[in-house]
């Protein structure tokens, strides 16, 4: 069973305070959800129980902006197809979509266009998707919003997702939560391709408070789920329930992260290696600290050995995730009999092998003649 847990973002960087059970596996999904993996016997239950914090930015990370980037262009060729909730296609060609050209244009037309309704949230709503959402334009929650903009924007060739999470609100009125799986939130992001970067926004809010939210967004926001690959999966924190109960708690907090780098490596190198002999072995490489690394390189070192890349680049690494990483070296001619191979992280060493290196066997060669 695979659950998704707060990741870190473009304008959020998370620092899990505890997490048990410790799950089984861990990684980062196409989308950038933080998915974690457990195995869950037959007959059974688990309860997990994640603690942590969330910095949120104003501005982008600048240890983020490569990860975005390169996500992004394996990302691309789906954030533009139409999902069920998404799909618009009978009402693009009405004149007052077919006239809308940019991301700005298709926010204000689904502010002026759709009306919050407080109501919806107290009836267990079934969200109703871009196309019902303009057929009800007075019943509309953030899923509603959110679904109508995405819907739009896609149509037009603006890369778009869903963002689920918690927004941080002292009035309802004016900044409601309205999923009504434990009261979170939802919002849409588009992908400037220019800048290369997600903006978020919130027609939801700008709608119910009269503030700009497409210009200058807020810290109240809190990524739980990231939706562009399917609009509905991976389910946000909340939405586990086996009872009424209250299962998201968030505060603010005027203290700072604990942060706990650790990082282990493990390898699949032979003690005995040969001159001349190139080898492709496994690192595989764990992040056993408490927040994601987002860029960092390995660095192995030898005396009689080249590696293939004199660093290894380590990229978005999420917390007890491991990383089978492939790496090919050759044992020079002019070698020692014993030699040690280390690697280090950020100066650090991780961890050393001694080897034994042997002289490659001759074999010799005769030509026969015969009459």
């Amino acid at each position: 069973q695979t659950i998704a847990l707060p990741p870190d973002t473009l304008y959020q960087k998370t620092t899990i305070t505890s997490l048990k059970p410790q799950p089984n596996k861990t990684y980062t999904d196409f989308d950038g959800n933080y998915i974690a993996e457990y195995v869950i016997p037959a007959r059974s239950t688990i309860d997990v129980r994640y603690r942590g914090q969330a910095e949120i930015f104003i501005q982008p990370q600048s240890s983020m902006r490569d990860v975005i980037r390169r996500a992004y262009m394996k990302q691309k060729d789906y954030l533009l197809t139409q999902e069920k909730l998404w799909d618009i296609s009978k009402d693009i060609s009405k004149s007052e979509i077919a006239s809308l050209a940019s991301a700005d244009a298709i926010y204000r037309f689904v502010t002026d266009t759709l009306e919050y309704s407080p109501a919806t949230v107290a009836s267990d709503p079934i969200r109703l998707g871009a196309h019902l959402a303009l057929r009800n334009p007075t019943a509309a929650l953030c899923t509603e919003y959110t679904d109508l903009f995405i819907g739009i924007a896609r149509e037009k060739g603006i890369p778009s997702r869903e963002i689920e999470g918690y927004g941080y609100s002292d009035s309802s009125s004016l900044r409601p939560q309205s999923l009504a799986k434990d009261v979170l939130h939802a919002w849409p992001e588009f992908y400037d391709t220019q800048q290369e970067i997600w903006f978020p926004i919130d027609p939801t809010w700008e709608s119910t408070s009269g503030i700009d939210y497409f210009h200058s967004f807020d810290l109240n926001h809190i990524v739980f789920a990231i939706h562009g690959n399917d609009a509905q999966l991976p389910l946000a924190v909340g939405f586990y329930k086996t009872t009424t109960r209250k299962d998201v708690h968030v505060s603010l907090s005027n203290r700072p992260a604990t942060i706990r780098s650790n990082i282990t490596v493990t390898h699949s190198i032979s003690r005995q290696l040969t001159a001349g002999s190139t080898y492709t072995s496994t690192l595989t490489v764990t992040n056993q600290g408490n927040t994601f690394i987002h860029e960092g390189s390995i660095v192995p070192e030898a005396q009689s050995i080249q590696f293939q890349n004199s660093s290894i680049p380590l990229v978005f690494l999420a917390p007890y995730e491991s990383r089978d990483i492939p790496i090919t070296f050759t044992v020079n001619p002019d070698y020692s009999p014993e030699d040690t191979i280390s690697f280090r992280y950020e100066g650090k060493v991780l961890g050393s092998q001694s080897v034994r290196v042997k002289p490659q066997s001759k074999n010799d060669t005769y030509l026969l003649y015969g009459s």
